[in-house]
């Protein structure tokens, strides 16, 4: 029995006690003593049913304060809920490979990457990327029906293009599954700030129906959401059959809510029965929530109990009655013995059954009594029961609350690192990627700590300090725990508490160094790719140019040929084979060099070793007429370095660069090459140095292209410095020129790492 409870029953006991010395002492009839005992029970009576009013009203407000409070914490759990998603929807149409594709007009190549997202993101139904007139380029469903539908006539497209800024759909049934969604559209930016296209997410009405119901209320409590655009739609309900049905305005407690009020009330249905409501709108979201507890729940236990007390109310009167008749016979004893047996059950021994014999109002009063103290013990386990089914509440109220840490332990899930950091760009929470990248000591350090060379990273998020609301992405070197270098793309969105008042930012990032690498590669082979697109369409021309030339020469002549032939001219004859043999001779020197250029990188020649004064002195001797006559003075440096590759090939670079500085050497009084090695910052740089005409710098780019010869009139075809380009390409080398203009001679520097640092592999010459 609770102990608070004795000093209760004693007062009782003490009442009884005087009214028994009283009718010894005084001997007053049965009439007063009837009337008092009448009163005595009907105090009691009244002073019951005040206590059940009073004990109703308790349940009532508690009941009606627990459902405000879980509608509150499930009105935040939503807006978290929701912000979570649409922030990543949001950062997921800032990432640059989207974009890219977007300006790049390749978004069907994203379908995969979509199809990802949504797996990844599990509340999302589906991902979309529409162009800026509603047209859907692309979905994250494979195979989807409604690409190139035309979507400009839903209120998501319409928002967003009026605002000119992300944009919460109404609710409705999806297109491409018939699933309940309400889509969130993000415009997708080009560098200019103009949309481009639109990013939408399908978010599953039914996935938050599902988490919100589930939260654990008690047994027979309803909780509903409501989108309070267009009159009210339920978007979420323990009945999943309710998602997207309008809903009645005859209810006070949804009109408040739809004018964004919160608040509790207690309504009565259409049955009759009263339903306690608690109702908050979502912060931020144009949705609210409604917890609902039938009056016939949350009473259930008050109500049983009122029921017993009228009905053990009745008895007892009925008792009273018989009691005021028969009370005067044998009153002294059995009082007495009343009296002793009373004090026990005052002490708390409620499990005492008062035993008194006689068939009059004391055994009456006895055999009531004993009534009375099994309801009244009755009545201490139901009351026992109802502080249980209180602390039950509570409970539910704390687990509740207990969907903040969730949404913790959700954040530390995600595979993507993500930071808190406080207005001191100090570190002051990280998830378990986080901790997995920087080291678990990284809490209580400045962000700035693990910056890798110098960056604006703090300039480029400024504004976010600011208190500016959107979300910012920056890129930044950050030093591993384990001391690597590596590239973050980062997404940092701002932090307020309630007053608005900026407390910090979180930030998630994901490491892009492999992403950057291979995008870097890509725009390598594409510039090679456009190179060798220039100088392929350069090469078609100038063979089906250079050819056509000797062809036609070779036509006209064999008429001359046969017109001379007829008048037996043989000046003319003999005239025109000439003229015909040297087209002859100019094309089969073209076709030679066209195929000594195919060859370059596709005939492989056994490897080998060899120094580079061996290379320059067989190139030396290939050249050696037209330096003797020129009256060239070359001079060979005599440092020792070894290559290794296709000798032949290697020869022919200093062959050509050789030839082409006599070529160029012009009315030089001492003509003079210079042929050596430098050193540039650890690189062995090659070069062949001379005095000649020298070289215009605005002809300098062009000079290694197919068939480009500054003076038309200068003899070759002008593939010459073409081909060393490519061998020295296969080399993995560079060669480039250097003069300061026409008269100042001219040195060409090339470089060879392949063939100086693949010693015994070979290369494909």
């Amino acid at each position: 029995m609770n102990n608070k409870e004795t000093p209760k029953l004693q007062n009782a006991t003490n009442k009884l006690r005087t009214i028994v010395r009283t009718n010894i002492r005084y001997n007053i009839s049965v009439r007063l003593i009837s009337f008092v005992i009448l009163e005595a029970l009907l105090s009691g009576g009244i002073v019951g049913m005040v206590m059940l009013k009073n004990s109703r009203d308790y349940l009532r407000q508690q009941a009606l304060q627990s459902n405000l409070n879980q509608a509150n914490l499930a009105s935040s759990y939503a807006s978290n809920y929701i912000k979570a998603i649409e922030a990543h929807i949001t950062v997921f149409a800032t990432r640059p490979d989207v974009r890219q594709a977007v300006l790049n007009g390749t978004t069907q190549q994203l379908q995969p990457t979509l199809a990802e997202f949504v797996q990844i993101q599990t509340p999302l139904n589906g991902v979309g990327i529409y162009d800026t007139n509603g047209i859907q380029l692309t979905f994250s469903l494979a195979g989807s029906t409604t690409i190139g539908q035309s979507f400009s006539n839903l209120d998501w497209y319409q928002g967003l293009m009026a605002a000119d800024k992300p944009y919460l759909g109404l609710p409705t049934l999806a297109k491409s599954n018939n699933v309940p969604v309400e889509t969130f559209a993000v415009p997708i930016l080009d560098d200019q700030g103009q949309i481009r296209a639109i990013l939408t997410g399908g978010i599953s009405l039914q996935s938050l129906s599902d988490t919100l119901v589930n939260i654990g209320f008690s047994s027979g409590t309803i909780a509903s959401m409501i989108d309070t655009r267009n009159g009210g739609l339920i978007i979420a309900d323990n009945d999943p059959s309710l998602l997207l049905t309008t809903v009645s305005r005859d209810n006070e407690a949804i009109s408040r809510l739809v004018s964004g009020q919160s608040g509790v009330i207690e309504t009565t249905d259409n049955k009759g029965g009263s339903n306690l409501i608690g109702f908050a709108p979502v912060a931020d979201l144009p949705w609210g929530v409604m917890i609902v507890t039938p009056g016939s729940t949350a009473f259930a236990i008050l109500n049983t109990l009122t029921q017993r007390a009228i009905l053990f109310g009745g008895l007892i009167l009925l008792a009273a009655c018989i009691l005021g008749v028969f009370l005067l016979l044998g009153i002294i004893r059995p009082l007495q013995h009343l009296v002793q047996e009373t004090k026990e059950i005052g002490g708390g021994n409620l499990d005492l059954k008062v035993e008194i014999g006689g068939n009059d109002e004391i055994g009456d009063l006895s055999r009531s009594f004993s009534d009375m103290t099994a309801k009244l013990k009755n009545t201490m386990v139901s009351r026992d029961e109802l502080t249980a089914e209180v602390i039950e509440r509570k409970l539910a109220e704390q687990n509740l609350q207990s969907l903040t840490t969730y949404q913790g332990e959700l954040l530390a899930a995600i595979p993507d690192i993500v930071m808190e950091v406080d207005n001191n760009k100090i570190y002051s929470w990280a998830n378990q990627a986080g901790l997995e990248f920087f080291g678990d000591d990284v809490i209580g350090k400045e962000a700035s700590f693990y910056f890798e060379g110098e960056q604006d990273t703090y300039n480029a998020v400024k504004p976010l300090f600011s208190g500016e609301e959107k979300t910012f992405y920056v890129e930044s070197w950050q030093r591993h725990k384990d001391g690597q270098k590596r590239l973050l793309a980062w997404w940092c969105r701002v932090l307020k508490d309630n007053r608005g008042n900026v407390t910090g930012a979180l930030s998630s990032a994901q490491d892009i160094t492999e992403r950057r690498r291979k995008e870097e590669e890509k725009e390598k082979f594409t510039k090679e790719l456009a190179e060798k697109n220039t100088e392929l369409e350069r090469f078609t021309y100038t063979v089906s140019h250079d050819l056509k030339s000797p062809l036609v020469t070779i036509k006209t002549f064999l008429g001359y040929l046969k017109q001379d032939i007829t008048d037996t001219d043989a000046g003319r004859i003999e005239k025109d084979m000439s003229f015909m043999n040297g087209a002859a001779d100019k094309m089969e020197k073209l076709l030679g060099e066209l195929l000594e250029m195919s060859r370059v990188g596709r005939i492989i020649n056994p490897p080998e070793k060899v120094t580079f004064g061996e290379l320059v002195k067989e190139a030396m001797g290939i050249v050696a007429g037209s330096i003797a006559d020129g009256g060239v003075k070359v001079q060979v440096s005599d440092e020792l370095v070894t290559l290794y590759g296709d000798r032949s090939r290697l020869v022919e670079i200093w062959q050509n660069l050789v030839e082409n500085a006599v070529k160029f050497i012009g009315d030089q009084a001492s003509p003079s090459i210079d042929i050596g090695i430098e050193r540039h910052d650890r690189e062995t740089v090659f070069f062949v140095r001379d005095n000649g005409i020298g070289i215009n710098p605005k002809y300098q780019s062009k000079l290694f292209n197919l068939f480009e010869k500054i003076n038309p009139r200068t003899e070759g075809t002008g593939m010459g410095l073409a081909i060393t380009k490519r061998i020295v390409e296969l080399y993995r080398g560079r060669i480039w020129v250097e003069s300061k203009g026409e008269g100042q001679g001219s040195c060409f520097f090339f470089t060879l790492p392949g063939a100086l640092k693949e010693m015994g592999k070979g290369v494909r010459t």
